[in-house]
């Protein structure tokens, strides 16, 4: 039987309900699909750091990829050059992440290094903004981060970091590499 037959035969009772629960579902579904679609790709992005309230600590650019890893996960990764206000210096960087798509919320997890396969960040959904479930005790400090979706070819991350030895208010914007 399919989906419409389903329905003609459930219109009473709890049957309204059942269906209400199979279409949320799949609009559940078909976010995570969307999201998962709307992030796989290659993107360049800007990052300004700044600590103590509003003080410029650095600037970055560099360039991001998302790219398949399994049906329902996106391996990130990113190099770049981050130019240290203070100091003067300029250094290169790279970091990468795996990011799991479930039905109603996103897992990031760590690729490398001792925190290897470990949670970094979960987050949900809603307003074309993934805000943070959970986010990331680093010794005492914490990492929290929320995505705010501006269009098809542009989105900006929002990381704040705070604890007894770091205060930074990180924002990075992305831009779609080959616009859609």
């Amino acid at each position: 039987m399919n989906l419409q037959g389903w329905v003609q035969e459930t219109r009473n009772g709890f049957g309204r309900i059942a269906v209400v629960v199979i279409l949320l579902a799949g609009i559940v579904r078909w976010m995570a699909t969307e999201l998962f679609n709307y992030f796989e790709g290659d993107w360049s992005f800007t990052r300004e750091i700044k600590t103590d309230g509003d003080k410029l600590f650095g600037l970055a650019k560099g360039k991001a990829s998302f790219t398949k890893d399994t049906n329902e996960s996106l391996y990130y990764s990113e190099d770049g050059e981050l130019d240290l206000q203070q100091s003067k210096t300029k250094n290169d960087f790279y970091k990468s992440y795996f990011f799991s798509f479930y039905k109603d919320h996103i897992k990031v997890y760590f690729s490398g290094g001792a925190n290897s396969e470990q949670l970094y960040q979960e987050y949900t959904y809603a307003d074309k903004q993934i805000r943070p479930i959970a986010g990331h005790a680093c010794n005492r400090d914490f990492y929290n981060s929320e995505y705010h979706i501006t269009d098809q070819n542009q989105f900006r991350q929002v990381t704040t970091i705070t604890g007894p030895k770091k205060d930074f208010l990180i924002t990075t914007i992305f831009n779609r590499i080959g616009v859609h």
